[in-house]
């Protein structure tokens, strides 16, 4: 087993690892399944060429036959790379729907993929039956690679056309990818996405020129000459440079969406820490069940009022919504704790206090403590919405803004409750020593 399958299951069993945690996302990207496809078949080549390369006969197959099969799924797993760049969303202006034309191009360029696909893997599978018993075992040595040095038979057709049908499938499917990644790259389109195409559409250059450098050299053997070993050697330096850019720009997206994931995960602890003091004083003095944090979108009502969500959290990755649920539930739990302290907060309110001033944190201790004695005879009336809004739809972040600005508030009347100031001529001025005395 060489270094580059070890490297070829590690690439595939990660890429599977992350398409896993993104298949609730398909029906939204049916993309995904393109780029899934391309793992999974990249992954099923890796044990036909562990088979090939041993010579073990496992399932019934020669060398040959078990190398054929790894490179015939290696010609659907480029398909589907292809696939993924075609499916690729462009952002457009609602005024300007995409035309039948370009519809019909789209569907042409398909079908054109299926039908090239299809001569591709009938021509390897042809080629490997025809190829004479002598030539077998040397032809599959050949496709692992030892042919870099130049070794091997010349003017043999069944080993030129073996490498002439994969170099040329190669050579237009990169080039189908390079032409479309660079359509995608003169639209608009979200700065990661961006990125991923522009070090994707550097790695399809790169693997054009290195299927261009290995098919001379094919040619080459063909008329009965021996390749360069520096030939062959500067084509696989391309392609595997090509192979590791194409991976890195499928890559750049999701390494984006994982890197906002965290921050906003972060971010969000950081605020449910700065929530303690308000959210544990509330459910003190309003005890209710626990029920589903949610996290905020569309229009979930709370306490009375909608919570809009900001576009940094409505378009925030599924598994940092998860991360937060704690931070979801303590926004909800002290947005309808709040409501519910509205009446207290209105009956220690200084006189001309607004409806749309924010309590102090002496007026919420005091509303706390109010609620506790239960000796405040309210009509239950709701308070007006925390953001002093006079509308009922509260923006997100700018509730999450209030809402620490309260916690703080009522942390520092907590500690001046607790720690009160005391006069200057009642404080005592700290010890002194002087130097050589106890």
């Amino acid at each position: 087993m060489t270094a580059f399958y070890v490297t070829l299951a590690a690439v595939a069993g990660c890429g599977l690892l992350w398409l896993l945690a993104q298949l609730g996302r398909v029906a939204a990207a049916p993309r995904l399944l393109a780029l899934l496809g391309l793992l999974a078949f990249w992954a099923m080549s890796w044990p036909f060429g562990v088979i090939a390369n041993s010579g073990s006969g496992t399932l019934g197959l020669d060398r040959l036959d078990a190398r054929t099969v790894e490179h015939v799924l290696r010609l659907v797993a480029t398909a589907c790379l292809v696939a993924f760049v075609l499916a690729t969303p462009v952002a457009r202006p609602a005024t300007a729907p995409a035309s039948a034309r370009a519809r019909r191009t789209v569907g042409a360029a398909w079908w054109w993929q299926v039908a090239i696909l299809l001569v591709a893997v009938a021509g390897l599978a042809v080629d490997a039956e025809l190829t004479p018993t002598g030539l077998r075992d040397e032809l599959a040595a050949m496709a692992n690679g030892s042919a870099v040095s130049g070794a091997g038979p010349v003017s043999s057709t069944p080993v030129a056309l073996f490498f002439l049908i994969e170099n040329v499938y190669y050579l237009g499917a990169f080039a189908i990818a390079t032409v479309w990644a660079t359509r995608h790259l003169r639209r608009p389109l979200p700065p990661a996405l961006r990125q991923g195409l522009r070090v994707l559409r550097l790695g399809s250059v790169v693997l054009v020129a290195a299927t261009s450098v290995l098919t001379v050299s094919v040619l080459i053997r063909w008329a009965g000459i021996s390749p360069p070993a520096a030939l062959n050697g500067v084509g696989l330096v391309l392609l595997g440079a090509g192979l590791l850019a194409v991976v890195l720009g499928l890559a750049v997206p999701a390494v984006a969406s994982a890197a906002a994931a965290l921050r906003i995960v972060r971010e969000n602890r950081a605020t449910a820490r700065e929530l303690e003091p308000l959210w544990s004083q509330l459910r003190e003095v309003f005890p209710h069940e626990d029920g589903g944090p949610h996290a905020p979108g569309g229009g979930e009502a709370v306490g009375g009022s909608s919570y809009t969500a900001s576009a940094d959290h409505a378009a925030a990755p599924p598994v940092a919504a998860w991360l937060s649920r704690r931070y979801y539930r303590r926004l909800i739990d002290c947005r309808d704790g709040l409501h519910q302290l509205g009446p207290y907060l209105q009956a220690v309110a200084r006189d001309g206090q607004g409806g749309a001033d924010l309590p102090t944190g002496a007026q919420l201790l005091a509303a706390l403590e109010l609620r506790r004695g239960g000796t405040y005879d309210h009509d239950g009336e709701p308070v007006v919405p925390v953001a002093g809004r006079d509308d009922a739809t509260i923006g997100f972040a700018d509730d999450v803004q209030v809402l620490v600005v309260l916690s703080r508030r009522l942390a520092a009347a907590q500690r001046s409750a607790s720690h009160p100031a005391t006069a200057p001529w009642q404080r005592r001025p700290p010890a002194t020593t002087r130097p050589g005395r106890v």
